[in-house]
C-alpha cells in the first residue's frame, strides 16, 4: 500500500502529547511568522496551524501528499494546496518566508532526505527559516522499511539531518522534551 493511500485510509490518532513540545518550540518562533509567506509540510489535524493562527499572515499553503484526513479549519486557513509531493517534483514554483513541518521529516526514508530538503530549498526565499522537527528517541520508529503498510518511518540522527541541510545556517537545534522528545531546528537560507 502506497503512503499516500496509508494516510488517506488511517483515520484520526490523537497526538495531543505527543506534539506539545513542538508546539511550545513553535510558539517560540512566531515572530518568524508574523506578516509573512508561510508553507507547511505535512498538516495532519491542522494542530500547527492553529498555533500559527495567533499571528498575522499573508500567506499559509499546505503541501502534502493527500488532502482526505484534513481538518475543515485547513482548508479555510489554506491559501494554496499542494497535494502528491511524495516525488518532490511538483511544479508550483512559488517561494515561502518560512517553511515548517511538525513530526514529517522521520517519514522521509534516507533516500528520499535529499529530494526532501531539495523542495524545501525550492520553495523558500533567501534568509527564509525552516522551522521542523523529529523524534530523537528510538522507541518512537517503527524501523518497516520493507514494509507494505505505507507507514514507513526511518531513524535520522541529528548529525545526519544536519548534514543534508546544505545551503542553510543552522540557527537553533535543541532537544525539547515531553512525551514524545524531539529535536526541533531552526535553520535560516543561505
Amino acid at each position: 500500500m502506497k503512503r499516500e493511500k496509508f494516510w488517506a485510509e488511517c483515520g484520526r490518532i490523537n497526538f495531543s502529547s505527543t506534539a506539545q513540545s513542538s508546539e511550545n518550540y513553535i510558539k517560540s518562533k512566531l515572530q518568524l511568522f508574523e506578516n509573512k509567506k508561510i508553507m507547511e509540510i505535512g498538516p495532519g489535524m491542522g494542530r500547527q496551524l492553529n498555533v500559527v493562527n495567533s499571528v498575522n499572515y499573508k500567506e499559509y499553503c499546505i503541501a502534502d501528499i493527500t488532502s482526505s484526513n484534513f481538518e475543515e479549519t485547513i482548508f479555510k486557513n489554506c491559501d494554496n494546496l499542494i497535494i502528491s509531493y511524495p516525488d518532490y517534483t511538483e511544479t508550483n514554483n512559488k517561494k515561502y518566508d518560512v517553511v515548517h513541518c511538525w513530526f514529517v521529516v522521520h517519514h522521509v526514508l534516507p533516500d528520499e532526505l535529499d529530494n526532501f530538503f531539495n523542495f524545501v530549498r525550492k520553495h523558500l526565499k533567501k534568509n527564509g527559516h525552516f522551522i521542523f522537527n523529529f523524534p530523537c528517541k528510538e522507541r518512537h520508529y517503527n524501523n518497516q522499511s520493507n514494509a507494505n503498510d505505507g507507514i514507513k518511518t526511518a531513524e535520522h540522527t541529528k548529525e545526519k539531518v544536519l548534514e543534508k541541510l546544505t545551503g542553510f545556517d543552522i540557527v537553533d537545534d535543541g532537544e525539547y522534551f515531553g512525551d514524545y522528545n524531539s529535536y526541533c531546528i531552526t535553520a535560516k537560507k543561505k
